[in-house]
C-alpha cells in the first residue's frame, strides 16, 4: 500500500501490507490512529508529517530509522528496538518533538538532534542516557561487572548529534547476571542517566 500527496485528519489507518507500506511523499497526518503490522523491511517513510497522532506498532519494530518523518505531539505504543528518531544531518528532513513513549517498550534506540525535554519516556526499567558522548570518558574509566563495561562503551560511543540513547535495564541486568536493583545503582552514577521510578 502507498499513501501520499494528501492530508488525512481524524481517521484510523492500518499498515498491514506484507511487502510495502509507504508513507509519503507529501503526506500530512493529523489526529489519526495508525496501527502498524509492518516489519522493518516493509515500512517505508518517503516524506510524512505526523501531528497529534497515535502510532501503535503491533509487531516489534527492529532497527528502523524514522527518517523523512516529522513526528510532532504523537504517542507511540508497541515495541521499538534499535530504532532511530530524528536526523543526523538536518531537522528539515526528519525531526521529533513533544512525543510520548510512556506506553512503549523501547530499547537500544537513539533520539537524534532533538530536545529531550519535550519527549516523554517510559518508566524504569527503561532508562536514558542524555548526551551519551559526554558519558563515554566516565564509562571507559570504570571497572564494571561482567561484560557491562563493553555494553556501556558501545552505547556511549556516539556522535554529539545523538541527544539520547534509550535502553532496557532488564536486558542489561540479565545479560550480566545482575539484579535489577543492583544495576539501577550502578547505572545511576553515569553522567546523563535519567529514568522515572
Amino acid at each position: 500500500m502507498r499513501i501520499d500527496n494528501q492530508k488525512l485528519v481524524d481517521i484510523a489507518l492500518t499498515l498491514n501490507d506484507p511487502d510495502h507500506n509507504v508513507l509519503g511523499p507529501n503526506l500530512y497526518i493529523e489526529s489519526c490512529q495508525l496501527y502498524s503490522h509492518a516489519s522493518t523491511s516493509s515500512l517505508v517513510i518517503a516524506g510524512v508529517t505526523m501531528t497529534d497522532c497515535t502510532f501503535e506498532q503491533i509487531e516489534p519494530l527492529l532497527n528502523f530509522h524514522f527518517e523523512n518523518a516529522h513526528l510532532i505531539n504523537t504517542s507511540f505504543i508497541g515495541t521499538y528496538d534499535g530504532c532511530d528518531f530524528g536526523d543526523w544531518d538536518s531537522n528539515k528532513r526528519s525531526s521529533i518533538k513533544d512525543c510520548d513513549f510512556t506506553e512503549a517498550k523501547v530499547n537500544n534506540s537513539r533520539f537524534i538532534n532533538c530536545d529531550m525535554a519535550s519527549i516523554k519516556l517510559p518508566s524504569w526499567p527503561i532508562f536514558s542516557i542524555i548526551n551519551p558522548c559526554n558519558a563515554h570518558e566516565y564509562v571507559i574509566g570504570q571497572d564494571w561487572p561482567g561484560d557491562l563495561g563493553i555494553d556501556l562503551d558501545v552505547i556511549t560511543d556516539m556522535p554529539a548529534e545523538c541527544s539520547a540513547i534509550i535502553m532496557n535495564a532488564e536486558k542489561l541486568a540479565s545479560d550480566n547476571e545482575l539484579s535489577i536493583t543492583d544495576i539501577y545503582y550502578i547505572l545511576s552514577n553515569i553522567p546523563g542517566f535519567k529514568t522515572s521510578l
